[in-house]
């Protein structure tokens, strides 16, 4: 498994990372998840206009799939495990058995201020890779509110990745991948 970071200044440059990180796995046989924002999800749609109904292809907003993620307390580790593996357990035999990711899921957790959720998302898909094939590209905006950038928690998520790439390293490293 492959977990990087991708830390943006600007949505359209993402969306374009993305598409080509994306776009990599489809031509590569892979199945192909994607848990954008809303902003991003309208961003990604147009940047993958000839993939949208492609079979290997699953895109789903990250606040709906928070929300199969959550329990009374909010996002349960449990449940976001339960869930994520299920999808896997469908994506990986669609392609050649290797699933692309591309997430945003924590984005909107750590914007409201719950990095503590995120980090323990983060360690979800980490132990998700213990029995799975897949490249996961997560992506955070770099402007990131002041109090979460500087918080013991959101440091802690942040390394939980395997690499964390800056707006123009990512797009070389995400093909690179491919």
């Amino acid at each position: 498994m492959t977990h990087l970071l991708h830390l943006y200044d600007a949505p359209p440059a993402l969306a374009a990372h993305a598409a080509a990180f994306l776009r990599a796995g489809l031509d590569g046989g892979e199945a192909v998840l994607a848990f954008p924002t809303q902003a991003m999800a309208q961003r990604l749609s147009a940047a993958l206009a000839d993939a949208r109904r492609h079979p290997r292809l699953l895109v789903m907003e990250a606040e709906a799939v928070l929300a199969r993620m959550a329990g009374p307390g909010g996002i349960d580790p449990a449940h976001a495990m339960r869930f994520l593996q299920d999808l896997l357990d469908v994506a990986a035999p669609q392609g050649n058995g290797t699933v692309r990711v591309f997430s945003q899921l924590e984005a909107p957790l750590r914007g409201r201020g719950q990095a503590r959720a995120a980090a323990a998302l983060e360690q979800a898909w980490n132990r998700l890779a213990e029995r799975n094939t897949f490249l996961l590209l997560c992506a955070y905006p770099q402007g990131a509110p002041q109090a979460a950038a500087a918080s013991r928690a959101a440091l802690d998520c942040m390394l939980l990745h395997q690499g964390v790439l800056a707006t123009e390293a990512a797009a070389s490293t995400a093909a690179a991948e491919a």
